[in-house]
């Protein structure tokens, strides 16, 4: 039997001071990197505006989107680079997704 590659959840915070367009291409591009390194969005929720538990960079709330998706795990470190260096993102996670035996 196949070896399913590993889940991810990818917590991506956008700056509500980037214009709606930037905030829409800097997603669409995120969803293109993973699809492009072979893997496969599973599930796409937009959180909208929250609050965040400090500042950063003088913002006090940032827009929340949560991807979760399986992927190999080699371009998990390109996707993490790319994320750090785009403006318009305050901060961004990925975390490995549990499997519960349900």
């Amino acid at each position: 039997m196949a070896k399913e590659p590993p889940t991810y959840d990818l917590m991506v915070l956008l700056s509500t001071s980037a214009p709606d367009d930037r905030r829409a291409k800097i997603l669409s591009d995120v969803e293109a990197a993973i699809s492009t390194g072979g893997g496969t969005i599973t599930r796409n929720d937009d959180w909208g505006r929250r609050g965040m538990a400090f500042r950063i960079n003088h913002e006090a709330e940032a827009e929340y989107h949560l991807l979760q998706f399986t992927a190999p795990a080699a371009m998990l470190e390109q996707l993490a680079y790319n994320l750090r260096i785009t403006d318009g993102v305050p901060l961004s996670a990925v975390f490995a997704a549990k499997r519960c035996g349900l």
